[in-house]
């Protein structure tokens, strides 16, 4: 019995597919199938993790399931991306270009963050708010790249900023408690004058 061409190549490529996503780590079969499947490659996404066994009024299974499973991040998503509105930012669906140069496409939704301000932090008005934010998704707030001011520091040195008199009594202290992370029209991207 000989099969017709069109289902010998069909079983070549399940063979070929069923090869490569077991030969693969998870990390790279999560990617190829993302990328397949998606279109987006969610290289710096963090890994998937089971969250729940059982219901939730079964206590004792989900002690063991908490007890031995790391808690999975909460994820924190850009809303086009949520929603799948990948035109919203890019060329066509399965396209990595965008349709904007850096700061310009994301100021065409977030026109607010800058307003009128006298001053602007250097990355935004650089158009570099990758160097802060993920663009897809995030386990920190507002898609943030880092946890809290530990973004900041990687620009603003923590032994510097120490020597500055009223940082000195910060402690662990927000950054944002006292700067706006964007804009603002008092200097040093302060919320309120010093007084």
């Amino acid at each position: 019995m000989k099969l017709p061409p069109t289902c010998l190549w069909r079983v070549a490529f399940t063979f070929y597919c069923l090869i490569a996503l077991t030969s693969c780590s998870t990390q790279s079969r999560h990617r190829l199938l993302c990328v397949f499947f998606e279109g987006v490659d969610q290289t710096n996404a963090p890994p998937a993790v089971i969250t729940e066994f059982g219901s939730p009024t079964n206590h004792s299974v989900n002690a063991l399931a908490s007890s031995r499973l790391p808690v999975a991040p909460i994820i924190h998503y850009h809303q086009p991306y949520e929603e799948r509105k990948c035109l919203a930012c890019h060329v066509s669906k399965q396209s990595q270009q965008l349709h904007a140069e850096g700061g310009e496409l994301c100021l065409e939704c977030h026109k607010h963050l800058i307003g009128d301000a006298k001053f602007i932090h250097v990355p935004v008005d650089d158009g570099k708010c990758l160097l802060c934010h993920n663009p897809h998704e995030s386990t920190e707030l507002f898609l943030l790249k880092r946890k809290g001011r530990a973004v900041c520091f990687d620009c603003h040195k923590l032994t510097k900023l120490l020597k500055v008199k009223e940082h000195t009594t910060m402690g662990e202290a927000s950054c944002v408690s006292c700067h706006d992370p964007h804009r603002s029209n008092i200097k040093k991207l302060l919320k309120q004058p010093l007084p």
